[in-house]
């Protein structure tokens, strides 16, 4: 197939020579037999969303069938369905994995950026062309990129990264936490302070010796010395 030729002449063509009626391939995008028809007269764009279910009902992949290939070299169409949220979830993804800005993206691929919005805002879909032209720019496949599976890696935009303390760091400052409430709890514990004694409880042979005693008048006793003569 001529790759100059247009959406609607290969999806005429690939319908005719599977001998699919229009009715059956508007049966299977749940669609009219009418729009079918505008489709194939290029009197319509096709919507992003129905690339699945076409190439699925043309029994091609995604990348043949926008290289209008008749070829089947997978089967992602078979197997996934199309989530305009993960769509637009990947869009973003892969944009800050570029560390790039939406107006710097926008730059690169002349894109406007309200386009680009949008579309990560998963509030609108890309053309085929427009489709085309980001993943060429990401270097994915058209099928990766239209189903969302690309590999992704834990790097992400600085911009939108939060730096994470290391482990071992958390793991010692709540050491280093644990261990000051210990000691504050329990040192008031062992280190117990001694009693002090009351003065009326100390013992007599504690007191003084030499201090005399007095009689009733408070006057020191007369002391008499009397001679014997034997």
């Amino acid at each position: 197939m001529s790759t100059t030729q247009t959406y609607g002449a290969f999806i005429r063509e690939r319908r005719k020579s599977l001998h699919i009626s229009q009715q059956a391939l508007a049966d299977a995008l749940q669609c009219t037999p009418q729009a079918i028809s505008k489709y194939e007269n290029d009197k319509a764009s096709l919507y992003l969303g129905l690339l699945g279910p076409l190439a699925r009902a043309l029994q091609v992949d995604i990348t043949s069938f926008l290289l209008k290939k008749e070829e089947k070299n997978n089967t992602f169409a078979d197997e996934g369905q199309f989530d305009i949220s993960k769509f637009s979830q990947c869009l973003s993804y892969l944009r800050e994995r570029e560390h790039l800005t939406q107006k710097a993206l926008s730059s690169k691929i002349n894109i406007p950026i309200f386009k680009i919005t949008k579309w990560e805002n998963g509030k609108a879909l890309p053309s085929l062309e427009e489709f085309q032209q980001i993943a060429d720019f990401y270097h994915l496949s058209y099928d990766a990129l239209y189903f969302g599976t690309i590999e992704r890696k834990e790097e992400t935009n600085p911009i939108h990264q939060k730096k994470k303390p290391p482990v071992l760091l958390i793991v010692l400052s709540s050491l280093a936490v644990v261990a000051i409430v210990l000691i504050s709890t329990l040192v008031p514990l062992l280190v117990k302070p001694e009693p002090s004694l009351p003065s009326s409880s100390l013992p007599s042979s504690s007191l003084p010796s030499s201090i005399p005693s007095s009689n009733s008048s408070g006057r020191p006793p007369f002391i008499v010395s009397v001679d014997i003569e034997v």
